[in-house]
């Protein structure tokens, strides 16, 4: 289980290398924390492996497109626009596609669905 855990964290790294751009939607300015990994809850998790996972990674939207990620205390600048519930995360050229729906962003990080929660 702690390898499943440490495969999820480094596809969440990897996403630190991911922008977006545009996005003027205030309503879905805000931050963003990981809700479930996998398909387990924050606290499925820590029961099974001990481990809190919820402050590891954190997506951070603000006004007029740009935004922040942050993973294991390390931010990085982004963009983002949404078009939709479409979600793109764009930093240096590389997009990473997301859905934004009812306050909750999903994405899939190397076949494992990451769900951040306002």
């Amino acid at each position: 289980m702690k390898k499943l855990v440490t495969i999820c964290l480094a596809a969440i790294m990897m996403m630190s290398l991911l922008t977006a751009c545009g996005g003027k939607s205030d309503a879905n300015v805000g931050i963003y924390k990981v809700e479930s990994l996998g398909g387990k809850t924050v606290e499925e998790y820590k029961e099974a492996t001990g481990e809190d996972i919820s402050d590891q990674f954190q997506l951070e939207l603000k006004k007029d497109g740009e935004g922040i990620v942050t993973v294991q205390g390390e931010e990085t600048a982004i963009t983002w626009k949404l078009d939709g519930e479409k979600l793109s995360l764009t930093e240096n050229g590389d997009t990473l596609e997301a859905a934004l729906k009812d306050g909750k962003v999903t994405m899939d990080l190397n076949g494992i669905e990451v769900v951040l929660a306002k």
